[in-house]
């Protein structure tokens, strides 16, 4: 009989309690939310960023190969101009 008066005094505190228990789980569904949502958010973010440098660094090794092959070119055109001056004086002396 003393248990069952014991727990009959209780009635009022899970009364109280269970309601708050509901609160604490319902805000803690919403705060696990917002946590997902904001990192989320970081990924995103720090996503973003990392495209952005690596168009940043492409473009820069575009323009090296771009400056590369220009270069490459002129000295191309120059060495093939030296084998046809020297070609020329080369053809030049043996026809004297």
């Amino acid at each position: 009989m003393v248990r069952v008066m014991e727990i009959l005094g209780m009635i009022p505190l899970i009364a109280v309690a269970a309601p708050l228990a509901t609160v604490a789980v319902e805000n803690a569904s919403l705060l696990l939310q917002r946590l997902r949502k904001r990192r989320m958010q970081h990924l995103e973010a720090e996503f973003c960023r990392e495209q952005i440098e690596a168009q940043a660094k492409l473009h820069l090794l575009t323009s090296v190969l771009k400056a590369n092959a220009h270069q490459a070119r002129k000295e191309l055109i120059r060495a093939a101009f030296m084998a046809s001056k020297e070609a020329q004086e080369q053809s030049g002396n043996q026809g004297h």
